[in-house]
């Protein structure tokens, strides 16, 4: 069980959290972007991702082989993250199903594979992060 984090300026991030990535504990910076990179704070905060490091990000990739395709996420996971896995083959009306869910990301950094396998042959696929 994670014991219940601080965040004492309200801003939805962890004051741990800020503090090792050299935020402001005291001031809702969530809106903030330090590294001038296309993620805001909080959503640097959901990926694990640092604030101050501008090339460090959650990458996404499919992978297509004979028995099957599977999403490659990262580099860079963590595991005090987990990941899903959402397939739709309806993106005009948003309908989207978890396919895989509360996956936790490599302790290393590394990646984390999500099976694809079964549904139909054309879909969309995406990967979504939360703090577990």
């Amino acid at each position: 069980v994670r014991p219940a984090a601080v965040d004492s300026d309200h801003d939805g991030m962890d004051d741990d959290w800020e503090a090792v990535n050299g935020l402001n504990v005291g001031i809702d910076d969530a809106l903030g972007n330090p590294d001038g990179d296309v993620w805001l704070n909080w959503q640097e905060y959901i990926a694990d991702t640092s604030p101050q490091v501008s090339n460090e990000t959650l990458r996404v990739q499919v992978l297509y082989a004979t028995n099957g395709v599977s999403v490659v996420a990262g580099p860079s996971t963590t595991n005090s993250r987990q990941y899903d896995l959402h397939i739709s083959t309806n993106l005009a009306a948003g309908a989207w199903t978890i396919l895989q869910s509360n996956m936790t990301g490599a302790a290393d950094g590394g990646m984390l594979v999500l099976p694809a396998t079964g549904g139909p042959p054309s879909r969309a696929l995406r990967v979504g992060v939360h703090v577990p």
